[in-house]
């Protein structure tokens, strides 16, 4: 049985994210690649986070549905350490479980909507 999960990235603590999808995973390793590719494309534009190790926690943890909040994968600028080398995790991606109503929806009320095939 599919499982549906929006999937958004943006400022942590922010009320509207960057962008956001709402995706349809038959199993739990369609919804780690799709997460997979996010972590990348925010390392493409010099972001550090989202090891392999925390996406395959994350999208664990979201696939059995352990909380109603989203799940988050803590990005940051490369170039954003603190005075102690710490690097401050600004942004992020979120993962929370949706319906297939919103699927619907979002398929619907999108224009540039493209069926994803992982």
């Amino acid at each position: 049985m599919a499982k549906f999960f929006e999937v958004s990235s943006g400022l942590r603590g922010a009320y509207l994210t960057d962008n956001a999808a709402i995706i349809e995973c038959e199993t739990i390793e369609d919804l780690r690649k799709y997460v997979k590719y996010e972590c990348d494309s925010w390392r493409d534009a010099d972001y550090v986070g989202g090891a392999k190790r925390t996406v395959a926690i994350v999208t664990r943890d979201a696939w059995n549905h352990l909380t109603s909040l989203p799940y988050c994968i803590p990005l940051a600028p490369r170039y954003s350490r603190d005075s102690s080398g710490n690097y401050n995790y600004s942004s992020g991606i979120f993962i929370r479980q949706s319906t297939s109503l919103e699927f619907a929806e979002y398929a619907a009320e999108s224009e540039d909507w493209i069926a994803i095939a992982i």
